[in-house]
């Protein structure tokens, strides 16, 4: 099933970018991370529209790189990055609320990772 949220729905594009803002901070992707925008911008047109997921490499990041000015490869390896680093600084609490569990061997894939931040927003929108 596709969901797609109007702009209407969290008061325009910035309140959904706000909600997502804050979501990945709190995962411990912070700023200065050269993924943190990128990975904001994912998860948000995730929200939007989820089958954006489906294929992240032809689309999503396609997407977010031509936004940026920059290939996909370098939307990809700069979200990889910025999710490993903040996995390893992890708050065990944070991460088990938004994926029901943590494993420090088992950094999630940037597919996972959108995904599941993405949904968590969703539902509670």
């Amino acid at each position: 099933m596709k969901s797609v949220i109007n702009k209407a729905t969290v008061n325009g594009e910035k309140e959904l970018e706000i909600i997502t803002s804050k979501a990945i901070r709190e995962l411990r992707v912070f700023v200065h991370h050269k993924g943190y925008r990128y990975l904001r911008r994912c998860i948000v047109l995730t929200v939007k529209d989820e089958t954006l997921a489906d294929d992240l490499k032809k689309r999503l990041y396609v997407m977010v790189a031509e936004e940026y000015g920059v290939n996909f490869q370098q939307v990809e390896r700069s979200i990889r990055s910025a999710i490993e680093r903040a996995w390893e600084q992890a708050n065990i609490d944070i991460i088990e609320k938004y994926f029901g569990y943590y494993n420090p061997d088992d950094c999630p894939s940037n597919k996972r990772f959108i995904t599941t931040v993405a949904e968590y927003i969703r539902l509670r929108l």
